[in-house]
Formats: structure tokens, C-alpha cells, sequence
């Protein structure tokens, strides 16, 4: 089974034709069982390939990930595949660069007003209660006092 096949059947049966939709996965280092650790050059071939596929077909994907972060402690094999992945549909993707100012048309407008005052007897009241409940206070502070005061 080849990558691209299995890669075709990914984003084109299942994601419906959206192959952006699809990350390419990739085992740095501990994947020697199944023989299938890649070093930063073989997965970077890999992910041509991908992208010469079938005259282009998957020039834009969704990318690449690989298992374990500490296995690239010096960030060697993401910078070279996260160069790789970024180059191919630019003019398709919007740029993911931050501003360097947020303006202030981009925050939310949305304000949020009372649709009317708060009628009086919805309004907290220190008057006593005319039926008190006879469960116990969760704030003891509140609790009445069992000693009378002036």
C-alpha cells in the first residue's frame, strides 16, 4: 500500500475531496519496530511526493505531525518539515501571521443592556423576611444573631 494511496483514500472518500483536511503523520524516533521512523530529509520527501501527487492533487494538505516533541529536542526536524508544509497553496490560505495592533474594529461590539430596570421587588432587601425558611444559612455571616443588639 503506498502513501499516496492511502493518503487518497483519506481525503478523498472520507473528507470528501478536502485533503487540506488530512496532517500527514511522521515517527521520529520511536517507531523501530515497524521500520518506519522518518529523519527529517525522508519526511520531507515523503510530503513532495505527496504534493506532485497525481499532478498536484494534494499540493495543499493539512500538514504534518510527528510523535514525541522531546525526540526533536533542537527543533531540526520541525523546522525542516514546517518548511516544507508551509510552501504549495499560499494563495489559497489565509496568512496565520498575527498582527502587529489589533485594531479596534476587529474587537467584538456587542454590548449588552438590561431590557428593563430591575423592579422593586427584585431588588436585594436587609428587611426580615415575612415567611423565613428554616434551612440553614450557607454564609454564617448572614446566620441572625440569637443575642439582641441595639
Amino acid at each position: 500500500v503506498s502513501t499516496a494511496s492511502v493518503y487518497t483514500d483519506l481525503a478523498n472518500d472520507l473528507f470528501d475531496f478536502e485533503p487540506e483536511k488530512v496532517v500527514f503523520g511522521f515517527c521520529i524516533s520511536d517507531c523501530s519496530a515497524s521500520n518506519s521512523n522518518a529523519n527529517a530529509a525522508q519526511a520531507v520527501t515523503v510530503l513532495q511526493e505527496l504534493k506532485s501527487y497525481n499532478n498536484n492533487e494534494f499540493q495543499c494538505n493539512g500538514g504534518a505531525f510527528f510523535w514525541v516533541a522531546a525526540n526533536d529536542p533542537d527543533g531540526s526536524w520541525a523546522t525542516a518539515v514546517s518548511a516544507e508544509t508551509s510552501t504549495g497553496c499560499e494563495s489559497e490560505q489565509p496568512s496565520l501571521q498575527p498582527s502587529s495592533q489589533p485594531s479596534k474594529s476587529s474587537a467584538p461590539s456587542t454590548q449588552y443592556r438590561p431590557s428593563s430596570s430591575p423592579s422593586e421587588s427584585a431588588m436585594p432587601s436587609l428587611r426580615p423576611s415575612l415567611n423565613p425558611s428554616k434551612k440553614p444559612s450557607a454564609d454564617p455571616s448572614w446566620s441572625p444573631s440569637t443575642s439582641p443588639t441595639s
